[in-house]
């Protein structure tokens, strides 16, 4: 891909989907500044989580969920009680999700 700046396989930040990093270089000295984006294998998976009343509840689990290292997206659906992830399986495991929920005051497990 080219950009106004024509650094080939450069990419405006607005464009990375939640499956790509980013890796920002700069030519030492020169102040020029690239962007490659490599693709990163991305796992899905749906938990049960439980003991979600509120709004609240909701929003602390995604936070949870959002801050384990590897996890692109955490949705979490209050009525449903289930949490919607994207992430890469070789950063996060499901023990890291479902401890990342239970330190959160809630439980989680794979029976969604």
């Amino acid at each position: 891909m080219k950009t106004e700046s024509g650094v080939s396989g450069a990419a405006p930040v607005s464009q990375l989907g939640a499956s790509q990093r980013a890796v920002v270089s700069r030519a030492a000295g020169y102040g020029l500044c690239y962007m490659r984006v490599q693709e990163v294998p991305m796992a899905k998976l749906t938990l049960k989580v439980a003991g979600m009343t509120c709004g609240h509840c909701q929003k602390r689990v995604e936070k949870a969920l959002s801050e384990v290292p590897g996890v692109f997206t955490a949705i979490v659906d209050l009525q449903d009680g289930i949490a919607e992830l994207d992430f890469d399986d070789d950063s996060a495991t499901i023990d890291d999700l479902t401890a990342a929920v239970a330190k959160a005051g809630y439980s989680a497990s794979l029976d969604a």
